[in-house]
């Protein structure tokens, strides 16, 4: 499964080429002219004795020449294994190799043996066709396709490669970052290219993002900086760095495909997978809160707990960065590095606390595109339209950091991450959207998305680094698009507002829609929270002369505000408290009631008629914001 999702990743990508429709990948698992190709066949012994087979061999048969029948194919060698011996209820794989003097394509049909060396036996080695359903015939009995054999193509004789893996650990921490490499050989007889290009670094404070969660492009190989030339020639090798950084727990199978050809002029390609399985231990654990804050230096406070679970050494966290399209730490403009201390190093067992301020990027325009795009795709998967095979737009992500510049890996490592941990998400968030529409629908990153990194190493003799990535947190209100969506899903409008003319008949079909919509209800783009943050600006202490002044009469005056706040904007109302006595006073006697909106409330001509009503949001006086004024008279 895993080699068919990576060959088709590469045909995917080379499909995009102009000579793509020409080229083609040769089917892995091929053997070329003269070379030992092995068949795996395994035998079990039903009998409570011993049991022995002799000249047990297999059969072939040529695809394409219903002439060549079961027996000896000109130019087909087929090993003959003279005894096998099998003791009571043994069960064991025999190997038989088949070498071929010319290029041919075989089918496995049937192990042959002679039982007890006397009786010829044959058993297929078929597996049962699809059943069949087309005709009455088929619908009233049971009826199944012909049999499906092994198939085993030979080549003509081409570049071969060899890739040696004793440098890859078995084992890595979660978010450690490793340096490796293998060793590729070319064991063929003929030169092998491989297409290279040079790679190019973005700014280390604004990386450009496809947004996409389909799979990058293949990394095209840079052989002539890696070798002595651009052509690997019989016989010769290099090696290849690898960047390993693991983001999830448990054992992993890592899995790589080699592409390459005879020249750089030749339409067919030949591929070599490589596979090395590693076990993923826990290092840092990490607990991460977010909560407004009060200000106007920043929008939230973000609090991180970072605890030393690893064991056997100490840690250094050297830095915390965020990666988003809007959101950046207050205490650095576009990445430039503040003047935070040096982190403490953590021995094991012991947690590290942190609280930063986060805000909206200075000079950072918000994207909104991918938002637009996403609510788009929603009510066309809502509205039963077939998902176009369309990319949300590219959108810039702001890399903050608090002590240092990022590292050049940062921006591949934070997409890979959220781009798997999203697809884990949408599985459990929307298991009924086909996984191949997901990345048609859904973008990577929304403006509301922020990522955390944490930058650690060790302090042991033998130092490791790693990049625990904390995904899946998002910062301000959501919009009311989705909501207006789920609304007219909810009672059978379509797009403009208008009843549909057609419903399904099927009670199935109804059940996953509802289940779809209850999907999206629920979704983490479908929130609001109140965007408004309270701050109250009053004297701690004044002075007033109260003798000499006449009883003044209760205020009367404008008690209730209005307006409009634009996004990341604010508005000062003033007020005057009338104090007539000495005393303590807690500004508190407020309550702040809004709601959002996507356009302007003054102007509705914009507004669907269909659109879900505005949530109304309030706000009292908490801790946070209240103030407490000290009123005292002047001494005469």
């Amino acid at each position: 499964e895993a080699l068919e999702g990576l060959e088709d990743r590469w045909r995917a990508f080379r499909s995009k080429t102009p000579d793509g429709k020409k080229e083609r990948l040769e089917k892995s698992g091929s053997g070329e002219v003269g070379e030992k190709l092995w068949v795996d066949v395994v035998v079990k012994n039903p009998l409570d004795t011993e049991l022995t087979l002799g000249e047990a061999t297999i059969l072939v048969r040529e695809i394409g020449n219903d002439e060549s029948g079961e027996g000896i194919l000109e130019g087909v060698e087929i090993e003959v294994v003279p005894d096998i011996n099998l003791g009571p209820r043994e069960r064991r794989t025999v190997s038989f190799f088949i070498v071929s003097s010319r290029v041919i394509s075989l089918e496995v049909t049937h192990f042959s043996f002679k039982f007890l060396s006397m009786m010829p036996v044959r058993e297929s080695l078929g597996i049962r066709g699809r059943r069949l359903n087309d005709t009455v015939a088929q619908q009233r009995s049971v009826t199944y396709a012909s049999e499906v054999y092994m198939r085993v193509d030979v080549k003509q004789s081409g570049g071969r490669l060899k890739v040696r893996v004793p440098r890859l650990p078995s084992s890595l921490g979660l978010g450690e970052l490793r340096n490796v490499s293998v060793l590729v050989t070319n064991t063929g007889n003929t030169d092998i290219s491989i297409d290279s290009q040079e790679e190019t670094d973005n700014s280390p404070s604004i990386v450009s993002s496809p947004n996409c969660l389909l799979p990058p492009d293949p990394v095209q190989v840079p052989l002539e900086r890696l070798h002595t030339s651009g052509t690997l020639c019989p016989g010769e090798s290099f090696e290849l760095p690898l960047l390993l950084l693991a983001h999830q727990l448990n054992q992993f199978e890592l899995s790589a495909l080699l592409v390459f050809r005879q020249d750089a002029s030749s339409p067919v390609f030949y591929s070599c997978l490589v596979e090395h399985m590693i076990d993923v231990e826990p290092v840092i654990d990490v607990l991460v809160g977010v909560r407004p804050q009060h200000g106007k230096d920043a929008s939230y406070l973000i609090s991180l707990e970072i605890e030393n679970v690893g064991g056997g050494s100490d840690i250094q966290v050297s830095d915390i960065v965020t990666v988003s399209p809007s959101w950046v730490w207050t205490a650095t403009e576009n990445g430039a590095t503040s003047e935070v201390e040096q982190l403490p190093v953590m021995p094991e067992k012991q947690i590290l606390r942190r609280l930063e301020p986060v805000t909206l990027a200075p000079s950072a325009p918000i994207q909104t595109n991918s938002f637009d795009y996403l609510v788009q795709k929603i009510d066309d998967v809502l509205q039963g339209k077939p998902v176009k095979k369309e990319r949300p737009s590219p959108l810039d992500l702001r890399v903050s950091t608090l002590r240092k510049g990022a590292s050049n890996a940062l921006n591949a490592i934070v997409q890979a991450t959220r781009r798997q941990r999203l697809h884990q998400s949408l599985s459990s968030q929307f298991p009924l959207i086909p996984v191949g529409d997901r990345p048609h629908i859904f973008p990577l990153f929304t403006p509301s998305d922020l990522e955390l990194v944490i930058c650690w190493s060790t302090t042991a003799d033998q130092p490791r680094t790693g990049y625990s990535v904390i995904s899946g947190l998002a910062l301000g209100s959501g919009s009311s698009n989705l909501k207006d969506v789920v609304m007219r899903a909810e009672l059978g409008l379509d797009s403009t507002g208008k009843a549909k003319k057609t419903r399904s008949m099927y009670a199935e079909t109804t059940r996953e829609r509802e289940a779809l919509v209850s999907s999206v209800r629920n979704s983490t783009w479908n929130h609001d929270e109140d965007p408004l943050v309270v701050e109250i600006t009053a004297p701690e202490r004044t002075e007033h002369n109260f003798i000499n002044q006449h009883p003044v009469p209760r205020y009367i005056g404008v008690l209730a505000h209005r307006g409009i706040i634009p996004p990341s904007s604010s508005k000062a109302i003033k007020a005057k408290a009338w104090i007539v006595r000495p005393g303590v006073y807690s500004v508190e006697g407020w309550s702040l009631s809004s709601r959002l909106t996507s356009s302007n409330p003054s102007d509705q001509s914009d507004v669907s008629p269909t659109a879900a009503p505005a949530e109304s949001l309030s706000q009292i006086p908490d801790e946070s914001n209240r103030k407490t004024v000290v009123v005292v008279e002047i001494k005469a």
